[in-house]
């Protein structure tokens, strides 16, 4: 038995380890030097997660495969279970909301469109919530605690929809009552542990959940399957950490990309906002048919991303269903039935619960079907698996490639194919640009989600219209926008090779200054793209006047700017994209690459 034990410890060991690795990769994600890797991506998004669950679903059924929970006992042990804890009811109901909310998610890789997963996902919130407080006020019947972890782990399959993610409120909801269904766990535990749930009836309960769980084992093997639990717990806590970190990490961009235009919406409006910064990226082809053509890409809109976000929902979905197919093989071999029938209160609202739920869920996924059929809307099916398109280096995705301009900053300050000595200065080393092809020029566009590199920038910055921004220049300045509007081009080498003759001249002038020879390289940077804030206003400071012209901001800049009063509001440059242009000391251009190292995704 001790040797089983061991084995048992192991294979918890290696699931704690590929949870730590899981959660590694994706703080990896932030490490910019390995997302340049094209294995990077495939491997953190499909491949652990997905051989994650499937050496769940083969080693999970093997473990408990054989076992039996046995029970001393006087007579027949006619202690009831009660019903509002483990009875037919509560347990059929989470049975369905657990097999409901797998289903929904797996489907949800497939396809964009809303599943149902955020109402299950609340229903489960409720029953969750429920059987906790039922268990909490009386400790002496705590039957329920194995349901009561399939119903904790069950909680995290729903943060791995977008929909979900979207509700910051629920979101916060789900990771609060987790947080203290998790915390909740081992005290149950170790009062089962203690004997606290045996009675005069039933001296001596044990049951097997993924250890072996007794108040009446020799205190050796007791001591061995204590630790085998310490590390299941441990490998619990390490997946919430990992899942809360991805929700809220994650909640505000989905939120503020998601549509919020319902089915009245234009095909453009549902498409919502760029999920830009996101540690799960998708992408799919370029708006623009020039970018196309060049083989272009781009971060999926809410509307195409898939409805799914990560393949953990099948690492929790394993946890959540061996742990229900242990309540019912513990509670068949002690021969425990509830104290009622499904007709008391608390299992007729589980049921409900989980019937009203599951219903909201079905009637969205026939929804898939009856929009194709009513309208000239397509099912939209989805590849989750684009490999090919996550070549970090090539697309830029997930990338800080634009940089804050300083506050403020007019429009004129800078414009599309000026060339720069330094990212940081604004002043170009040519008089102006050459004209700008017509055919490189892409359309403007509104930007509805914009986020900062967390680590270069104080502050993190979410861009709606209207919004708020804090000056990278000042502390106590807030800029009002009431909206903010993109302009790019894509320089074809052509361009590039016409303009090296004031980049060359820049460049010469600069060898000639700095003594460098012909082996020497310059980087020199091109302005692709820009940000415009229109409608920009000074949030009013304490005490001062609305309406009225700031006199100073900084002691560095001076700039007439209206506070409050969009009347008078103006246009300034609110970032700007470059790209790098190597330039030899022989005035030749050896490489032009996408310039990574902003401030602005």
């Amino acid at each position: 038995m001790l040797a089983t034990a061991i084995f048992r410890i192991a294979i918890l060991a290696v699931f704690l380890a590929l949870q730590v690795l899981v959660f590694s990769l994706e703080l990896l994600s932030f490490v910019y030097i390995v997302t340049l890797h094209s294995w990077f991506i495939p491997l953190r998004q499909w491949v652990a997660p997905a051989g994650f669950a499937l050496l769940g679903i083969i080693i999970a059924p093997l473990t408990f495969s054989g076992l039996v929970s046995t029970t001393t006992h006087t007579n027949e042990c006619p202690a009831g279970i009660d019903a509002d804890v483990a009875g037919d009811g509560v347990r059929i109901a989470v049975w369905v909301q657990v097999c409901v909310l797998v289903a929904i998610v797996m489907m949800g890789s497939f396809h964009p469109k809303a599943t149902g997963a955020k109402e299950v996902g609340a229903g489960l919130v409720l029953t969750h919530m429920s059987l906790a407080i039922a268990l909490l006020v009386q400790l002496h019947t705590a039957a329920g605690v194995i349901i009561l972890d399939a119903q904790n782990v069950a909680l995290s399959i729903q943060l791995a929809t977008k929909e979900t993610l979207a509700a910051r409120w629920q979101v916060s909801i789900v990771i609060l009552v987790q947080l203290f269904g998790l915390v909740f766990l081992p005290v149950l535990v170790f009062n089962l542990l203690a004997g606290s749930f045996a009675t005069e009836d039933c001296a001596c309960i044990t049951v097997f959940w993924w250890s072996w769980l007794s108040n009446c084992l020799p205190a050796p093997r007791q001591v061995e399957e204590r630790r085998a639990f310490l590390v299941y717990y441990s490998m619990r806590c390490v997946g919430f950490a990992q899942t809360a970190f991805h929700a809220v990490y994650n909640t505000n961009t989905f939120h503020v990309a998601e549509p919020k235009c319902g089915d009245n919406g234009d095909e453009e409006q549902q498409k919502g906002g760029l999920l830009v910064g996101i540690t799960y990226p998708y992408v799919t082809e370029a708006d623009n048919v020039l970018e196309r053509e060049n083989g272009g890409a781009q971060v999926a809109h809410y509307g195409e991303y898939p409805a799914t976000v990560t393949f953990m929902y099948a690492v929790y979905g394993v946890y959540a269903i061996t742990s229900l197919a242990a309540i019912e093989v513990s509670m068949r071999d002690l021969g425990l039935r509830p104290t009622s029938g499904v007709d008391s209160i608390g299992q007729i609202i589980a049921l409900v619960i989980a019937g009203a739920t599951t219903l909201r869920a079905g009637y969205l996924f026939g929804k898939l079907f009856t929009d194709e059929w009513h309208s000239s809307q397509k099912l939209g099916f989805v590849w989750p698996f684009r490999v090919s398109k996550f070549m970090f280096k090539s697309i830029g995705v997930a990338m800080a490639t634009y940089f804050l301009a300083p506050v403020p900053t007019p429009v004129s300050a800078i414009k599309l194919g000026a060339v720069l000595k330094s990212p940081r200065d604004l002043t170009p080393v040519a008089e102006d640009p050459l004209d700008i092809p017509a055919d490189s020029l892409f359309p403007p566009h509104q930007v509805v989600n914009s986020k900062t590199r967390q680590t270069v920038l104080r502050v993190v910055l979410s861009i709606l219209a209207p919004s708020t921004f804090k000056s990278p220049l000042t502390s106590n300045v807030h800029i009002n926008i009431a909206s903010l509007v993109a302009l790019t081009f894509r320089p074809s080498d052509e361009y590039i090779q016409e303009h090296t003759t004031g980049i060359s001249g820049a460049a010469r002038r600069i060898a000639h200054a700095t003594g460098n020879n012909k082996k020497m390289n310059k980087r020199l940077f091109m302005v692709t793209g820009v940000k415009i804030a229109q409608g920009v206003t000074r949030a009013p400071e304490e005490g001062e006047e609305v309406g009225v012209a700031a006199a100073q901001l900084t002691h560095e800049t001076a700039p007439e700017m209206p506070v409050d009063n969009p009347e008078n509001s103006q246009d300034l440059l609110f970032a700007y994209r470059l790209i790098a242009i190597t330039v030899r000391g022989d005035l030749a251009v050896t490489n032009i690459s996408r310039y990574t190292y902003g401030d602005l995704f």
